[in-house]
C-alpha cells in the first residue's frame, strides 16, 4: 500500500488528509535569523524526535550552544537545529539570543 492509497483511506474515512494543517500554522513559522542559546545549567539539551517528553531522543545540545529555531510546535515546543541535528527542545531550556 502507497502512500496515496494511505490518504485515499483516511479521506473515506472523513479524515483530514490536508498535509498543511496542524499544529505548526504558517504564522509559527519564524523568519529566518532567530537564534537560541541552550540554557540547562550545566547538562546537555535533549533533542527529540517529537514534541514530548517520551519521544526518542535524536541528539543532544550542549550547555550555552546555538541553535536555530525552524518552528514554533507550541509555547513549551520549538522544533530547532544546529549543524548536525534539529529536532523538537523544551523551551525552558531555551533562551532567546536573536530575533531578525
Amino acid at each position: 500500500m502507497g502512500l496515496f492509497d494511505l490518504f485515499k483511506k483516511k479521506e473515506e474515512k472523513g479524515m483530514d488528509v490536508n498535509p498543511t494543517q496542524g499544529s505548526t500554522k504558517a504564522a509559527d513559522i519564524p523568519k529566518s535569523g532567530v537564534t537560541y542559546k541552550v540554557a540547562t545549567r550545566g547538562t546537555n539539551l535533549n533533542c527529540r524526535k517529537g514534541p514530548d517528553i517520551k519521544s526518542e531522543i535524536v541528539g543532544k545540545f550542549a550547555n550555552g550552544s546555538e541553535v536555530s529555531l525552524v518552528a514554533k510546535h507550541s509555547d513549551k515546543w520549538h522544533l530547532v537545529k544546529n549543524a548536525e541535528v534539529s529536532g523538537y527542545c523544551h523551551t525552558d531550556w531555551l533562551e532567546l539570543v536573536s530575533n531578525a
